[in-house]
């Protein structure tokens, strides 16, 4: 949040674990990604997001979700607890 909406930014990070999955929320109240913008990254060759972050969680079993817009960003995060290992 710090690096790409700015220290002043405030922003959540909530841990929950279930019987079956860890979730990781973070939120933030910046301005939001701009339309496109993580698809032009990926046309660009940065997979930044795409390839860190969801293609990692897909590997694994869980999903990385994203909601965006003026009011902010949030990004959740599900990994099943069985892809942790025991």
């Amino acid at each position: 949040v710090d690096k790409h909406v700015g220290a002043q930014a405030p922003a959540w990070v909530l841990l929950e674990a279930t019987g079956s999955e860890v979730t990781v929320s973070i939120r933030d109240e910046g301005p939001g990604i701009p339309d496109g913008r993580l698809a032009a990254a990926r046309d660009e060759g940065r997979l930044g997001v795409v390839g860190s972050i969801v293609g990692r969680l897909t590997d694994l079993g869980g999903a990385a979700t994203l909601e965006t817009g003026p009011h902010g960003t949030e990004w959740e995060l599900a990994v099943p607890l069985a892809a942790m290992g025991p």
